[in-house]
């Protein structure tokens, strides 16, 4: 039952009893326009919530509302990353809600500093969501994992993993595991790292003293057996057809989001960009074929992508995953300035005789 339902229920009791019998009726119409003609011998007055924009033309209006964010006194008094003013969001990793429609833009924090008037800053990270209930419900709470993972469940498309924050997708990594018909593939606890750019420590030239560039699309076919040996070390499966990951590797390197280093004409080691979001772009795909490894190749081709982010894509922050128990990629990106902030999973599985 909603709030408002919850309200109107428990004061009936309180409302006048005149003579004739008065019907209360509750309706959610999620913004579905009402059919205020067919109604209107059985209404007599009708109350709605709604924001003024979607309100009928001839409605009176009865109150507004003025919301404030509000924050939790473990966060604003966390010894490590205390909340205290706008720019100590920049210490987390922030939630959005996707809403192409606009209908709840206090669950967007772009909304949030527009009305302060107070530049956002660059965040850890950002996680978006296209269910407020979930986003509400992810905020680490692992004891929660039920009720999300029914909320997926209600989705037409299948539950295939969790990534987030290690309590919680711990939480439902187990549930979804508890089911007989679930078959995992893949499980791994991720450190997230992230790096202000203006703090990176990189030597300028030590991607020029190996050939280090950005890949272009003619670089597909040297690219693509590290990319699927990188896959393979980690367990993680292939599930795009050839010509499918040529496109995809195609577009990337059209837009400066792979880099390289060779050895005479021969490709080394790789890094690219997962994802960019506003002034963040996030690493992924670092690797260096096992011949090759303990020559400097993957830090020249970190230390590329540090310089190229900075100065052509004008970012300002980098975020990354790699294994907790990768001691070596660990130590090359602590030596780079990246900073551990928080433990995550990246945990995914089947259901057997499922549809594909």
């Amino acid at each position: 039952m909603t709030s408002e339902n919850r309200f109107l229920t428990t004061h009936v009791g309180s409302l006048p009893r005149p003579d004739d019998l008065i019907e209360i009726m509750f309706a959610r119409e999620d913004g579905i326009p009402i059919d205020r003609a067919a109604l209107a011998e059985r209404i007599d007055l009708a109350v709605r919530y709604c924001p003024e924009s979607m309100a009928p033309r001839d409605a009176q209006r009865l109150f507004g509302e003025r919301l404030q964010p509000v924050c939790s006194p473990a966060l604003a008094n966390d010894p490590a990353r205390p909340l205290r003013q706008p720019d100590d969001l920049a210490r987390h990793v922030l939630l959005n809600l996707d809403d192409d429609r606009g209908r709840y833009p206090w669950l967007n924090w772009a909304q949030w500093f527009a009305a302060i008037g107070v530049r956002q800053p660059t965040p850890a990270g950002m996680l978006r969501f296209n269910q407020y209930n979930l986003l509400v419900q992810a905020a680490g709470r692992a004891e929660l994992a039920a009720p999300i993972l029914k909320a997926c469940e209600a989705q037409p498309i299948a539950v295939r993993g969790v990534i987030g924050e290690w309590p919680t997708a711990n939480a439902l990594w187990r549930l979804l595991c508890a089911e007989p018909r679930f078959q995992p593939l893949h499980s791994a606890r991720d450190v997230l790292y992230r790096l202000s750019l203006s703090l990176a420590r990189v030597k300028r030239d030590a991607s020029r003293e190996l050939l280090a560039r950005a890949l272009d699309a003619q670089d597909f076919d040297q690219w693509e057996p590290l990319n699927t040996a990188y896959l393979a070390e980690l367990e993680l499966p292939l599930q795009a057809t050839h010509e499918q990951r040529k496109a995809a590797f195609v577009s990337g390197a059209r837009a400066r989001l792979w880099w390289g280093v060779f050895e005479d004409s021969r490709l080394a080691a790789i890094a690219g960009l997962n994802a960019t979001y506003g002034s963040v772009g996030q690493v992924g795909g670092v690797y260096t074929g096992p011949k090759d490894r303990r020559k400097g190749l993957a830090r020249a081709a970190m230390s590329r992508l540090i310089e190229d982010c900075t100065e052509h894509h004008r970012f300002e922050r980098l975020t990354l995953f790699t294994g907790e128990d990768n001691h070596a990629a660990r130590r090359l990106y602590e030596s780079l300035g990246f900073e551990a902030r928080g433990a995550f999973g990246l945990l995914l599985g089947e259901r057997r005789g499922a549809l594909r």
